[in-house]
């Protein structure tokens, strides 16, 4: 939220100037919400246990203990539920689950910026003949790269097909 205070220009009128104010939805989200500098708010959930930033998903469960955070590129799959008003975010290796409350408003601003992040996902075949599915997606505000490669019905930590396949995709997409 900004204030409008007047300046004069060279005619004498008013030359509106921001001036920052706290904005009443930071403080919805709780003092002990701890934003990276330069790190801005976009949208709070409307029980105040999700909050979007423009980086990460930050949310609390219902006992209100500490922030958890997630960011947009961690996010693998969001789902919007109108009917029970919940998102549900999938992450991680894991493919763990988490269900929030939400609104539909949050849940389109929660997939915009994960889809931000999104610079391919691809099918690769390896030289063994099995395709992988290499995902890579941008960490917002930097140029830091997450890659996730799947292997079904492999051994996912097997570096010397993962390498392979994530050489594939920085060949093929110029990352």
């Amino acid at each position: 939220m900004a204030t409008l205070i007047g300046g004069r220009t060279r005619r004498g009128w008013p030359q509106p100037t921001r001036v920052q104010r706290f904005a009443p939805w930071a403080y919805a989200a709780g003092p002990e919400l701890r934003l990276a500098p330069g790190e801005r708010i976009l949208i709070v959930g409307p029980d105040r246990r999700a909050v979007a930033s423009d980086r990460a998903l930050y949310h609390r469960e219902a006992s209100f203990a500490g922030w958890h955070r997630l960011g947009w590129e961690q996010i693998d799959e969001l789902n919007w539920d109108p009917d029970r008003a919940e998102l549900t975010v999938t992450a991680g290796a894991d493919q763990d689950r988490r269900k929030l409350p939400g609104s539909g408003r949050f849940a389109s601003v929660a997939r915009e910026r994960m889809s931000s992040t999104l610079l391919v996902q691809v099918r690769v075949t390896l030289r063994d003949g099995r395709t992988a599915q290499v995902t890579a997606r941008r960490r917002p505000g930097s140029d830091e790269l997450r890659w996730v490669v799947r292997l079904p019905g492999a051994d996912a930590t097997d570096d010397d097909q993962v390498a392979e396949a994530i050489h594939q995709v920085r060949v093929l997409h110029g990352l």
